[in-house]
């Protein structure tokens, strides 16, 4: 999700600056970011289209239309309805598209996939911890205190890499040290 100014978005739009805000104040589009003023892009950009699009398609309504009239009739309303569920319905495969972009290039990924890797690491360093003792007991016993610390720390070192390389292989990521 690409963060623009109203002007940078007036820019990319072709459109003068006060056009995007009088968009925002009628509902058109929306601010991505409502704490330092700033639109989402793709977004704004497909809901300026589909309003513009709108715009072109809605013939200019009668100023007084009389009371029998197919203009007054609910079937008129009907119409609007209609476009507000095609709008909707827009933007949500928008939205879908643009999530499924996202978890193409790696962005995102599912919660669960997410928790399953977080559980399986947990859980391997935890059998590293509960094997602690067995491991270590018969390499630290009848060593001295300087050997014990050599040896601990090697300990250290070797979990510590293991750790980044798991962190490596289910994320990408580096830990901080």
């Amino acid at each position: 999700m690409e963060l623009v100014t109203g002007k940078a978005l007036a820019a990319d739009l072709g459109v003068a600056p006060m056009s995007v805000t009088r968009a925002r104040q009628r509902g058109r589009i929306a601010f991505a970011d409502v704490g330092r003023k700033l639109y989402d892009r793709t977004a704004a950009r497909v809901d300026w289209e589909v309003n513009r699009q709108r715009f072109q398609m809605v013939a200019p309504a009668p100023t007084a239309a009389p009371t029998g009239s197919p203009a007054a009739s609910p079937a008129a309303s009907v119409g609007s309805a209609m476009h507000d569920a095609r709008l909707r319905r827009e933007r949500a495969e928008a939205a879908l598209a643009e999530r499924r972009l996202h978890e193409a290039e790696g962005e995102l990924c599912r919660v669960g996939e997410v928790r399953r890797a977080l559980g399986d690491f947990v859980a391997g360093l935890a059998r590293q911890h509960n094997d602690l003792a067995h491991r270590l007991a018969p390499e630290l016993t009848g060593k001295s205190q300087t050997e014990i610390f050599r040896i601990l720390d090697a300990w250290q070192r070797d979990c510590r890499t293991q750790v980044v390389a798991e962190c490596r292989r289910l994320w990408g990521l580096e830990p901080h040290a």
